[in-house]
């Protein structure tokens, strides 16, 4: 394992997550050589994701008819409070989140409204798949600031909670009741390829039927968030 000051001596690894986003788990990683007959392209059953809800600065949109434009005009926060009142109110915990969990809980009641395939499944049977490249780090970056202004220093237990880019699906399985499995992944930019192998892993190794499939990154002013579906095809 390569590490900033070099690398990482020892054949073995302990990763533990202790309450935090309510996993309680460990895992043990051992040093191998790889296995070429381990690695496979993605079968060619798997279909393309249809990603039919976008959301960037200004605009909302759903199988490309637009469904909300307005400027950022007083910021990121308001604008996804303002177009969540237009297209999917009633929901007030929306408004105590953070921005990243707002964006893609907007997203997800949008295609929970109209995508009839999520009727079709149990809710044990759709998994949710989320990706960024930025993490939490906006959240994060706030709540850091409350912890450097040493003449009001007063941390928020209500910042602190969405210190984890996970916390978003957390919000999107408890509104909607999605029991299946979800992963939130990190990369360095948007690969439907990755996404697509994600589905296909759970697809062959869990009960998944369905997975609601995201891009959700959001830093500062900049955000984006495709979601879509992808179904498992029969035979796998």
């Amino acid at each position: 394992i390569e590490t900033n000051s070099g690398l990482l001596k020892g054949d073995y690894i302990l990763k533990t997550a202790s309450g935090f986003g309510g996993c309680n788990a460990a895992i043990l990683l051992a040093k191998s050589q790889p296995n070429p007959t381990d690695f496979h392209p993605i079968r060619t059953e798997i279909p393309p994701i249809r990603f039919s809800v976008q959301i960037e600065p200004g605009s909302i949109s759903f199988n490309n008819q637009l469904l909300f434009s307005e400027p950022l005009s007083e910021g990121v926060d308001a604008w996804l409070n303002l177009a969540f009142r237009t297209l999917t109110p009633g929901y007030l915990k929306f408004f105590k989140m953070d921005k990243l969990s707002k964006l893609g809980f907007l997203a997800m009641s949008l295609a929970m409204r109209d995508f009839p395939l999520l009727e079709k499944y149990k809710s044990e049977e759709i998994a949710l798949v989320f990706a960024n490249s930025s993490s939490s780090l906006d959240t994060d970056l706030l709540h850091q600031s409350s912890l450097n202004d040493k003449s009001n220093y007063f941390p928020s237990p209500a910042v602190f909670v969405y210190t984890l880019p996970n916390i978003v699906m957390g919000e999107v399985a408890i509104k909607f009741g999605i029991k299946g499995e979800n992963i939130f992944l990190l990369s360095e930019s948007f690969s439907e390829l990755n996404l697509r192998t994600q589905c296909e892993l759970l697809f062959s190794q869990t009960d998944t039927k369905l997975a609601i499939v995201a891009w959700i990154e959001l830093l500062n002013d900049n955000f984006i968030c495709k979601l879509g579906i992808c179904e498992k095809p029969f035979g796998i």
